[in-house]
């Protein structure tokens, strides 16, 4: 069975989620009397409670579905591959950059890798840089067409890794015409031909996927950073997922200008591979497995707690906008976009409940005596589906919770 919850268009952005009776006194001499007056009607003849028609339960099971958890490796692992090679003073000079101040560049006592210039190329070694996370050689070409300079292609091989990421393609840049230091950025051929996806690979968890970007690229020098923004897709078990990096929209991202929360790497220190600030924003789907019933909760209150709740089995699924916002080296905080205070609304059918209380009773989790009770107030409901509710701050804590445990770029840290 597959329900879906109802939800308004209001907006809300929801940032990390740190979440007697009196009895009288009777005369010793009429108490005989009050006695005899009082009939006290037998256990199994008591008035059942009468189940209302609409109540609220919690979450038990979910998981964020994949497309978003691995939309955010690919890009936060090429980023990070090409500040290293944008930050070595011989790829300045290959593109044009002699006049930038040196002390803007890699130190060159950090680096663990070798680099060899020939003519148009600059190739990086990374042999010798196991203690840094890094594998395998990335090539710095200028491609030149006819008379003209072409673009600028930056290829990952021989197996290139970067903190248990690994990358295997080319990045185009072209220069912005009356700007410097801008360039666009696409995911290219080896000839730089735009269009060709990067394969990337997370060897811990033997998963492949391919990552496209079309966007821009800044060199800054004060402070010296690398800037990105643009669009990204994530291709991941034939389900392709969009990823705004520098922004929460197209419109935000698609600019010549740096957008205020483009995704900045520092140049120094070199062995830093998370952004140091901006944005990545997505789409996230929430799959829920099982929610709580309680009964308690559909029925009148008398201030206990009378009923054991139970799990019952559904399929529903939830999307949302997720934003990760980066700050200095290593940390993310995952931000929500949901709706003003409108819970999941659905509806479940009375087999349906009382099928999850009979497997409920047969684990032994809920007695026998309660058990025949339950099961009449509820079968008192037959023919009818309740209406349950699932709560905004329940909602919201599972998917924190989701989050916290499945998003995550190996080389750096969530922050809820």
């Amino acid at each position: 069975m597959k329900a879906h919850g109802f939800r308004t268009s209001v907006p809300l952005l929801v940032a990390s989620l740190f979440f007697v009776s009196t009895i009288g006194c009777i005369d010793d001499e009429n108490f005989q009397e009050a006695e005899a007056n009082i009939e006290i009607a037998p256990t199994d003849q008591a008035p059942l409670d009468e189940m209302s028609e609409q109540g609220v339960v919690t979450i038990t099971t979910a998981a964020v579905e994949n497309d978003f958890v691995e939309s955010g490796y690919p890009m936060s692992a090429i980023s990070a591959s090409l500040k290293i090679v944008l930050s070595n003073i011989e790829v300045a000079d290959l593109i044009d950059l002699r006049d930038l101040p040196g002390g803007s560049f890699l130190d060159p006592s950090q680096a663990c890798f070798d680099v060899s210039r020939t003519g148009l190329s600059v190739e990086f070694d990374f042999s010798g840089c196991t203690d840094y996370g890094l594998a395998g050689k990335i090539t710095v070409a200028k491609k030149i067409t006819g008379f003209l300079a072409g673009p600028i292609v930056i290829t990952f091989k021989e197996g290139f890794a970067i903190k248990g990421v690994a990358l295997d393609g080319s990045f185009g840049l072209t220069r912005i015409a009356g700007k410097k230091l801008t360039f666009n950025a696409f995911t290219a051929a080896v000839d730089g031909e735009r269009g060709t996806p990067i394969t990337v690979q997370y060897l811990d968890k033997d998963l492949t996927a391919t990552a496209l970007f079309d966007g821009k690229v800044k060199l800054s020098v004060l402070p010296p950073e690398v800037l990105f923004w643009g669009i990204a897709s994530t291709s991941f078990e034939g389900v392709t997922s969009t990823l705004y990096v520098g922004g929460v929209s197209e419109d935000e991202v698609k600019t010549n200008v740096p957008p205020r929360d483009a995704v900045a790497y520092k140049i120094i220190p070199f062995d830093c591979y998370c952004p140091s600030r901006g944005v990545m924003s997505g789409n996230v789907t929430l799959d829920i497995g099982d929610v709580s019933f309680d009964l308690d909760d559909f029925t009148p209150d008398n201030g206990t707690d009378d009923y054991p709740p139970f799990d019952i089995s559904v399929d529903i699924q939830s999307s949302y906008t997720a934003t990760v916002r980066f700050k200095d080296c290593g940390l993310m905080k995952v931000m929500l976009h949901v709706e003003d205070e409108t819970p999941i609304d659905f509806s479940v059918g009375i087999d349906v409940i009382l099928q999850a209380l009979e497997t409920a009773h047969g684990k032994g989790l809920i007695p026998d005596d309660i058990f025949t009770q339950m099961k009449a107030i509820i079968a008192g409901f037959q023919g009818y589906a309740p209406a349950l509710q699932i709560t905004v701050g329940d909602l919201l804590n599972t998917i924190s919770k989701a989050l916290d445990q499945d998003f995550y770029v190996p080389f750096c840290a969530v922050n809820m």
